[in-house]
């Protein structure tokens, strides 16, 4: 019997400048644990990872700096997209994490965004 595979690198961008896209299938979802960045020819720039629609993790690097990470732990339902920055070429970035299956008999969807009014100083809260 094999064992499933959860552990995947969903990214691996390096040696070409721009953006480079994951989408994750249908039926899972990923769990980003780790960002790996490096700057092997020491030349300062820009990296960026990006969530959905927003900036989840950025490092400006120093041209005298060599890497940088990220861990923690960061979710995407099916079909979202996870995107890398990178300024320059010589910038190179892995990302990994989990891809797990879905809840059956589940959409998939996020969860709503849930919005909390803040009290205005010096009015009791209700």
């Amino acid at each position: 019997m094999s064992w499933p595979v959860y552990s995947v690198r969903f990214l691996s961008a390096y040696g070409v400048a721009g953006f480079h896209d994951y989408y994750v299938p249908a039926g899972k979802r990923a769990v980003v644990v780790d960002i790996s960045a490096s700057n092997v020819f020491g030349l300062a720039g820009v990296v960026q990872v990006h969530a959905v629609a927003s900036v989840a993790w950025s490092h400006s690097f120093l041209a005298s700096q060599e890497t940088a990470q990220w861990t923690g732990r960061l979710v995407l339902y099916s079909g979202e997209l996870l995107r890398v920055y990178t300024a320059i070429a010589e910038h190179g970035v892995n990302i990994s994490g989990y891809e797990l299956d879905a809840p059956a008999g589940t959409q998939d969807e996020p969860p709503p965004f849930t919005v909390h009014e803040l009290p205005e100083l010096g009015k009791p809260v209700a």
